[in-house]
């Protein structure tokens, strides 16, 4: 018998040269997920990226970024020979450094929940998936009641500190992971707002009373869209603000013939599973948050 050859690989850091095989590994990885060059190339401006390349193949990509957070994805193909091992290794040795004692990391199916666990990560919590299909469906009908008002992002980027205040009050009860509303307005311009997916004519905001009250970001690269982030101020809920953006973001998705939109939810965050429920979302997957403790820098 002969024994098949396996490709040598070469890991290294991230090249702009490599953006558009990194997007097509990323994007095949994350089906559920808006994924660009320009996205990626915008996500190094706070993340460090690692990429393995095999007879000149992209096959697998990992990065360490903010509050320790993590991810590492291998192609299919290449699974098995301890890729994603040595990425993890050099990751968690980027967060340890960044002076992090947790690695934080996502996993989206049951390979990567088996491969996280057998890494020492232990499972946090769950996000359900969904999907809206857009093809030949139509949303419920917009109704807005009198006392509000529906703008796009576009109309308040002379109002961002605002805008800021309300995302950081709406981040602090998220059971997915409060830390975002750790962020400084800097962070938040460069991390979120700055993203080049960001759709600023599709992300709604409601104003009510003259104050900036709940807001829906929206992601998209044209034919598909993601729900980045849905929240209303704590002074304003109970009064249907957070349906109300969500559902202007799929009128315009319609609008605009974007086939679907996916969005994840902490599986505890009952109200807006139900607005999904409502506006006809589907289960279409589902994420896990994995934690591992990490032992501090040697100094020795």
């Amino acid at each position: 018998m002969y024994a098949i050859p396996v490709p040598a690989s070469v890991i290294r850091e991230l090249r702009t040269s490599d953006l558009r095989r990194l997007a097509d590994l990323v994007r095949a990885l994350l089906p559920t997920m808006v994924v660009s060059e320009q996205g990626l190339d915008h996500m190094r401006k706070s993340t460090r990226w690692w990429v393995a390349e095999e007879d000149s193949e992209l096959v697998a990509a990992a990065r360490a970024g903010r509050f320790g957070r993590c991810w590492l994805g291998v192609s299919h193909a290449a699974r098995g020979r301890g890729l994603g091992c040595e990425l993890a290794e050099i990751v968690e040795g980027a967060v340890r450094a960044a002076g992090h004692p947790q690695a934080v990391a996502w996993t989206d199916d049951e390979p990567g929940s088996r491969f996280a666990e057998r890494l020492g990560y232990h499972e946090q919590r769950r996000k359900p998936v969904s999907v809206l299909r857009l093809q030949g469906a139509t949303p419920p009908p917009l109704v807005v009641p009198p006392d509000v008002t529906l703008v796009p992002l576009l109309e308040v980027e002379e109002r961002l500190r605002e805008l800021y205040t309300l995302t950081m009050a709406a981040h602090l009860d998220d059971p997915a992971d409060a830390r975002d509303a750790d962020q400084t307005f800097e962070d938040w311009l460069r991390d979120d707002v700055g993203v080049p997916d960001l759709d600023f004519e599709g992300s709604t905001v409601a104003v009510v009373e003259g104050r900036l009250a709940a807001v829906a970001y929206v992601l998209t690269d044209g034919v598909r869209a993601e729900n980045e982030f849905t929240g209303t101020h704590p002074d304003f809920r109970g009064r249907g603000l957070a349906t109300l953006v969500k559902l202007s973001t799929v009128h315009w998705a319609k609008r605009c013939g974007i086939t679907e939109i996916w969005t994840g939810n902490d599986s505890e965050n009952a109200p807006m599973l139900a607005i999904n429920a409502r506006l006809g979302y589907e289960p279409a997957g589902e994420r896990r948050k994995h934690v591992k403790q990490l032992s501090p820098v040697s100094l020795s």
